[in-house]
């Protein structure tokens, strides 16, 4: 072909005479490596994967997804996508950030599925700042929501996969993260996080009706960062060896299904007003399960948590409002302060609770054979 064009090294290549060819690229899955990616583990591979990107991008089919050949050790500076109901095929790959304090990759875009692939920096010490994912809206795409992650594993990133907020466009919701693993290189490195859900402002939300299901996460200062979220659910996660497993700042309803919070510094710390937590089932065993801020607590509901009160009653701090349900170690969980016993049945805290009226919902009653007070119920 002859006339104006742009040799992008994957799809139009020039010829000697000026002359250029186009690529047949047609099909569901194009390699970085028909860009001329190497995946060697020694070359830079970020323009080349950039430009495959790109053409995925402006696939006028909008069913071409990007894919990295089932292989490879790509090192990669920063991408930065913006396509939306895509799939990006990561199996068999290692992605290695290469600069530190900046997401390896920025995506933006609607129903964009993740599969696989480990993103790893290499030679990570406790003081390195190698960063994953993340996924926002932004001026251009305005929204991004309902990407969904399918068992990708982040190792040794100080800051592992975030869904981010910018008030000033759109949105960013319903995000689904299944099966993924995250192992952090530090918990007391300041901002490291395993998964985050954050906002640019103050009242900016990234986790609206999102899900964690089945997920790892370690060793970061937050494994679970949420705020502002609403409708946020954890099913069946393991949150290990971090400051905090969960942090919860402002927002409602979230629920924790089942899950297993275990060797964190606290278990659940809740920020700035954040209440309707459920907590179903699952373990809590940390130095400290449960703190609370001022205004935080209201209206929480915990049911059948094995280990959640420890045996010294002064580290949990919680607001009012209160429903638990359910039996630890023997004992009723109920526990809020010394006045309270591991004889009482069924506990409805609403003390502590000033200038806000709480209605905890009783749907069942509990039967403690051997309960000196079956029900108990306090009001501020």
């Amino acid at each position: 072909k002859t006339g104006t064009h742009t040799d992008d090294g994957g799809s139009i290549f020039t010829l000697d005479d000026g002359k250029y060819v186009e690529a047949n690229l047609k099909g569901k899955m194009l390699s970085v490596k028909k860009f001329g990616a190497k995946g060697d583990n020694t070359s830079d591979d970020t323009a080349r994967i950039q430009a495959a990107a790109d053409y995925v991008a402006n696939d006028s089919s909008g069913k071409l997804g990007l894919g990295f050949g089932n292989s490879g050790v790509y090192l990669i500076s920063q991408l930065n996508t913006r396509f939306s109901e895509r799939t990006i095929d990561m199996t068999g790959a290692v992605l290695r950030p290469t600069v530190e304090n900046q997401f390896m990759w920025e995506h933006h875009g609607l129903l964009t599925e993740w599969i696989k692939g480990k993103i790893e920096p290499s030679g990570q010490t406790p003081t390195t700042e190698y960063w994953g994912i993340r996924v926002s809206n932004d001026a251009t795409t305005n929204q991004s929501g309902e990407n969904s992650f399918d068992k990708t594993y982040f190792a040794g990133c100080s800051r592992s996969l975030e869904f981010f907020m910018d008030n000033a466009f759109g949105a960013c919701y319903r995000h689904t993260l299944l099966k993924v693993k995250t192992a952090g290189n530090s918990d007391t490195l300041a901002g490291s996080f395993g998964i985050a859900f954050k906002g640019a402002a103050a009242n900016d939300s990234a986790g609206n009706d999102s899900k964690v299901i089945s997920c790892a996460i370690k060793n970061s200062l937050y494994n679970i960062f949420s705020q502002n979220s609403l409708g946020l659910k954890l099913s069946l996660t393991y949150s290990d060896g971090g400051t905090n497993g969960v942090w919860y700042e402002g927002g409602s309803h979230l629920d924790i299904i089942g899950c297993y919070l275990e060797n964190n510094n606290v278990g659940l710390r809740r920020v700035g007003g954040a209440d309707l937590v459920k907590i179903i089932g699952g373990s809590f065993s940390n130095t400290t399960n449960l703190v609370g801020s001022a205004g935080s607590g209201l209206r929480d509901t915990i049911v059948g948590v094995v280990n959640l009160i420890e045996s010294s009653p002064s580290k949990e701090v919680t607001g009012g409002g209160i429903l638990k349900l359910g039996w630890s170690n023997g004992a009723m969980i109920g526990e809020t302060d010394g006045s309270l016993n591991d004889a009482e049945g069924l506990q409805v805290d609403n003390s502590g609770v000033t200038g806000v009226q709480a209605y905890p919902t009783i749907g069942e009653m509990v039967y403690h054979l051997n309960a000196s007070k079956t029900i108990n119920i306090r009001t501020g």
